[in-house]
């Protein structure tokens, strides 16, 4: 398995969204947001819960972000924290 950094991981997502640059002249937004519509009709194809791909996306998004920012480790993810708190309040431990 190759090791990643954030670089290769954002020169990876370039590679997915050149072809969406050429064909709306080079405009980011819309490019990515084309990229993103595509790949909801593919999941909608094959059966996939988009948005908790989306949301996973985002915790794995925040973890490599933090361990380039503490390459000591991460303790959780912001949706873990997110899950705990939720417990803690359920059973009346968190204010």
């Amino acid at each position: 398995m190759m090791v990643l950094n954030n670089e290769d991981r954002a020169d990876r997502g370039a590679e997915s969204v050149y072809p969406y640059l050429r064909d709306v002249g080079g405009d980011q937004f819309i490019a990515l947001s084309d990229l993103l519509a595509d790949l909801q009709h593919f999941a909608d194809r094959r059966g996939v819960n988009f948005e908790a791909a989306l949301e996973r996306s985002q915790n794995v998004f925040g973890e490599e972000k933090a361990e380039e920012e503490m390459p000591c480790g991460v303790w959780f993810t912001v949706g873990e924290a997110r899950t705990t708190l939720a417990k803690l309040q359920v059973a009346g431990r968190a204010n």
